[in-house]
């Protein structure tokens, strides 16, 4: 369990490194802050846990962009949904390591 509160203000911290704000929204944007992929690494998804997120985004930061909650929405519904509509493969794979 101390692990994860350490991974937790880990990515306190990668937020701050990533300018504290969403990419999409005025300074004052609302809403919890989240990393977004902007390219695949092969970690998706939601409960990848803290530790391999964490891990993902120090390895490949141009692969992230930090969004608010809502803009992280938007974003992926357009984004992903485009790709998809490209290609016959699902754009974002997980890895052998991160399959689950």
């Amino acid at each position: 369990m101390k692990r994860r509160f350490w991974y937790v203000g880990k990515m306190d911290e990668l937020r701050a490194a990533f300018g504290g704000r969403c990419v999409d929204g005025p300074a004052n944007c609302a809403g919890q802050l989240e990393f977004s992929h902007v390219k695949p690494t092969g970690l998706c998804g939601r409960g990848r846990g803290v530790a391999a997120r964490y891990h993902d985004i120090k390895r490949n930061p141009d692969c992230y962009a930090l969004r608010c909650r809502r803009h992280h929405r938007r974003y992926d519904d357009a984004h992903w949904t485009r790709l998809m509509a490209e290609s016959e493969e699902a754009p974002c794979q997980p890895s052998p390591g991160n399959a689950g």
